[in-house]
């Protein structure tokens, strides 16, 4: 990544004909797990300060809704997480500093840093993270709370919507 940066590739393109082009990483996208383990953070998301973004814990996410109610990651103490993964004394290593497992090898090129890789994982964050647990609370309070319609309502509105879908 680094020779393609500074020296590019040379070749004959359509449209603008013979050129180098220069590559640069701009962001990492791909699974939760898998971006984790690749920027060097810990895979777990039971725990804490498993967020590439910031150092939210369980009890914080619990309370913290927009960012402001979390310190976000920087370089700076991105570093000293790192440093902080030497062994102590007693010769023991920490499996991880807040988080923090590895320095990533890709800190390394030019305009790239982990701290500011802001993509995230839509399918699991959303589509079977938050989206399922807030249409859960939002049916329960209509349900359960206000009495807006029983469960049995709502169950054959949805058998009645997906018997008219032809698939």
């Amino acid at each position: 990544m680094s020779r393609l940066a500074t020296l590019g590739f040379c070749g004959c393109f359509p449209v603008i004909g013979p050129a180098t082009v220069y590559v640069t990483l701009g962001q990492v996208a791909c699974d939760n797990l898998a971006l984790n383990d690749m920027l060097g953070f810990v895979e777990s998301f039971s725990g804490d300060y498993y967020c590439t973004q910031c150092y939210a814990t369980r009890d914080s996410i619990k309370t913290g809704f927009v960012e402001e109610c979390f310190e976000m990651r920087t370089a700076a103490e991105y570093d000293k997480d790192v440093s902080g993964l030497q062994d102590d004394k007693d010769g023991k290593r920490p499996l991880h500093v807040r988080g923090v497992k590895r320095n990533c090898e890709l800190n390394r090129l030019d305009g790239f840093h982990v701290t500011e890789n802001f993509t995230v994982d839509i399918m699991h964050t959303l589509l079977e993270g938050v989206v399922p647990l807030e249409i859960g609370c939002v049916l329960h309070s209509l349900v359960a709370e206000k009495h807006y319609f029983t469960i049995d309502e709502l169950n054959r509105k949805v058998t009645t919507f997906w018997d008219a879908i032809d698939v």
